[in-house]
């Protein structure tokens, strides 16, 4: 009796010890379990846009008439030539001398629109061959409003070089007209063309005359 009661307590020390050695594992495994349930799901992946919005997005956006118009003018920078420079679909309105070797010649769309170049002579005319130049610089107008009109014959001040250019009204029996609402500058040592103020700027009644 008594070897029985010494090996029962044996099997509840064993069975209290192992009890004590195996809580520690259940302990850790709930913990892994824990931080399995604490890590983020993925996130799903974003639905793509339907079709049609895809297409529009790509779409290239339509340019304007104006900026068409600004760059054909600049396609004419750098432009070689001999005399005369004609522009398809447009009306040679011509031009002139501003300061050597600086010219300027204006152009008119059939829908009112202006084109102004200026060139740089880079060889004088000979016997057997025409002058050569170089295009320096472009210039698009829109067709002014009703009463203006736009002229590359303006001066500003004392000066009486025609290096302005300009959109003026004014008394059709006047030579000048200094109601001038927009000018523009030509550069007598580049030909480039620059806004300018239009104090003290008059320009050539367009008319005066005929």
């Amino acid at each position: 009796m008594r070897r029985a009661a010494q090996c029962l307590s044996c099997l509840l020390i064993c069975a209290i010890a192992a009890g004590l050695v195996l809580m520690p594992s259940s302990m850790a495994l709930g913990q892994e379990e824990q931080v399995e349930e604490e890590q983020p799901k993925d996130e799903l992946p974003k639905e793509a846009p339907p079709k049609e919005e895809q297409a529009k997005e790509e779409q290239p956006k339509e340019e304007s008439s104006a900026e068409i118009d600004e760059k054909f003018a600049e396609s004419f920078l750098g432009k070689t030539y001999q005399g005369d420079l004609e522009v398809t679909g447009w009306d040679d309105l011509g031009g002139g001398l501003v300061l050597p070797p600086i010219y300027v010649r204006q152009y008119q769309r059939e829908d009112g629109t202006f084109l102004v170049l200026t060139s740089r002579e880079t060889a004088p005319a000979t016997s057997t061959n025409p002058a050569s130049y170089i295009v320096a610089d472009a210039l698009i107008v829109p067709p002014p409003k009703a009463g203006v009109d736009f002229t590359i014959a303006c001066v500003q001040g004392e000066d009486e070089t025609l290096r302005f250019m300009g959109e003026a009204s004014g008394k059709e029996d006047k030579e000048w007209w200094t109601d001038v609402k927009h000018a523009w500058e030509i550069s007598i040592e580049t030909g480039e063309i620059t806004e300018a103020k239009t104090r003290g700027v008059r320009c050539t009644n367009i008319s005066w005359g005929q």
